[in-house]
C-alpha cells in the first residue's frame, strides 16, 4: 500500500526507498531483539519444579502445568564443566515424533538429585505411569541444530504474509456488492484518475480486472499454503548428529 500510494502521488525517490528500507529494517531488528530479550530473561530466571499428584509445575516455561501422561522421561546427566552439578531434562511426548526436551534445570547438590529420584520412583511404584527415570554417567553429546531451521522460519512467515494478502483479496473479489460499489474510495480525485488510466490501459473491462485479481488471490493463497508447509517441514526436521541414548 505504501508503494501504491507513493506511485499515485508521484513521490517515488531515493529518499522514499531509503526510508522504506530503514523502517522495515528497524521493525525486523525490534522483532528479533524482543525475542532475544525474552529468551535471556527466561534463561536467567530461577527455575522451580513442583511435583503434584495430577501434574508437574515448572517455572519459567510457556506451559507451566504438565500432565503426567504427557511426560516420557526424566533424564539426569552430569555437567563436565561443573563437577557435582547435574542437569535435569524433562522429556515430553509429541504426536508422530520422538520425545523431546521440554524443560531443564540444574540441580546444585547430590541431595537434591537423590530426593528427586526417590520422589519419582515412589510415585512410579504407587501410580501406574509410563515415564522413565534415566541417570547418565556421562553427558549426552550436544545435538547440532537442524539445517535450514532459520530459513524455514523465514519461509513460514513469508507464507503467512502471502495468505494475509491473498485471503482478503479473494473475499473482496467474491463480494459483488463491494466490487461494484462506487464513491467509497479513499483516494483523492487525482489519484483515482491516475489509477483508472493505468487499469484501463491494461484491461478492457471491469470483469477482466476482477478475473485478474481473483486469479492473483488464488495464486497468493496456494503459494502461501505451500510456503507454510515447506517452512514448517524445515523447522521441524530432525537435528543432525542426534545421539541415540538408551531409554
Amino acid at each position: 500500500m505504501g508503494f501504491l500510494k507513493a506511485w499515485l502521488a508521484d513521490k517515488f525517490s531515493f529518499v522514499f526507498f531509503l526510508t522504506f528500507f530503514g523502517e522495515s529494517l528497524l521493525l525486523l531488528l525490534f522483532f528479533f531483539g524482543m525475542m532475544e530479550v525474552q529468551n535471556r530473561i527466561g534463561q536467567r530466571s530461577k527455575r522451580v519444579i513442583q511435583i503434584n499428584d495430577d501434574k508437574i509445575i515448572v517455572r519459567p516455561a510457556k506451559n507451566q502445568f504438565i500432565r503426567w501422561k504427557n511426560i516420557s522421561k526424566f533424564q539426569l546427566e552430569p555437567i563436565p564443566e561443573a563437577p557435582g552439578l547435574m542437569i535435569l531434562k524433562l522429556f515430553g511426548l509429541a504426536s508422530k515424533r520422538p520425545s523431546r526436551t521440554i524443560w531443564s534445570m540444574v540441580l546444585e547438590n547430590p541431595a537434591q538429585v537423590q530426593e528427586l529420584i526417590g520422589c519419582l520412583q515412589k510415585r512410579k511404584a504407587e501410580v501406574p505411569t509410563d515415564y522413565q527415570i534415566e541417570v547418565l554417567e556421562k553427558p549426552v553429546p550436544l545435538e547440532h541444530p537442524a539445517r535450514f531451521s532459520f530459513l524455514g522460519s523465514l519461509i513460514y512467515w513469508g507464507g503467512a504474509l502471502l495468505l494475509l494478502h491473498g485471503v482478503p483479496m479473494l473475499f473482496a473479489m467474491l463480494d459483488r456488492s463491494h466490487h461494484d460499489s462506487d464513491g467509497n474510495s479513499k483516494l483523492s480525485p487525482e489519484e483515482s484518475t491516475k489509477l483508472g488510466h493505468f487499469i484501463w490501459k491494461h484491461f478492457s473491462s471491469k470483469e477482466e480486472v476482477r478475473h485478474f485479481f481473483l486469479t492473483l488471490s488464488i495464486v497468493l493463497i496456494v503459494a502461501g499454503v505451500f510456503l507454510l508447509i515447506l517452512g514448517w517441514w524445515l523447522m521441524n526436521r530432525k537435528p543432525v548428529g542426534k545421539s541415540n541414548t538408551p531409554t
